[in-house]
């Protein structure tokens, strides 16, 4: 024996009403849902723009690095802007080794500085990054949201 129309139509409403709610929430969860402020060939530009842009720092980094530490030779030897831009990451010769422990931090610190600022400009991102220099495949310095290490 089949149902009375009207529970029908209650059953029916119920349906309707459960499907229309679950759309509503699920347009709702998926335009607070956090995005990057940037996306597809804008965001590829940006992050060409920032590596170039860190390209022009590192350099002037490695000149001034020559000109009053003496060193023989450029300190970085390259870089790359990764992950969208959350991380920079630079590979640094062995005289790495060879500094005293104040001025790595002082370089960390001027990379860091440089780096969310230029980030912030052509990324428009304003979260920490990340900066991470190699030596090889060791990591010597890292900069995080929650410390710097430095060896």
């Amino acid at each position: 024996m089949s149902p009375p129309l009207s529970k029908k139509l209650k059953i029916l409403f119920l349906s309707v009403g459960l499907i229309f709610l679950g759309t509503v929430l699920a347009l709702e969860f998926q335009a607070s849902s956090p995005k990057g402020k940037l996306e597809g060939g804008t965001l590829q530009k940006a992050e060409k723009s920032l590596d170039t842009r860190m390209g022009e720092k590192i350099h002037a980094l490695n000149m001034t690095l020559k000109d009053q530490d003496h060193l023989p030779r450029d300190l970085f030897v390259s870089h790359e802007v990764r992950y969208e831009g959350q991380v920079f990451q630079a590979t640094v010769d062995s005289e790495w080794a060879t500094l005293p422990k104040r001025i790595k931090g002082q370089i960390l610190k001027t990379i860091l500085e440089n780096y969310r600022n230029s980030r912030q400009q052509r990324m428009k991102e304003t979260g920490e990054p990340t900066i991470i220099f190699l030596e090889g495949e060791k990591k010597v310095a890292v900069h995080t949201v929650l410390e710097d290490i430095i060896h």
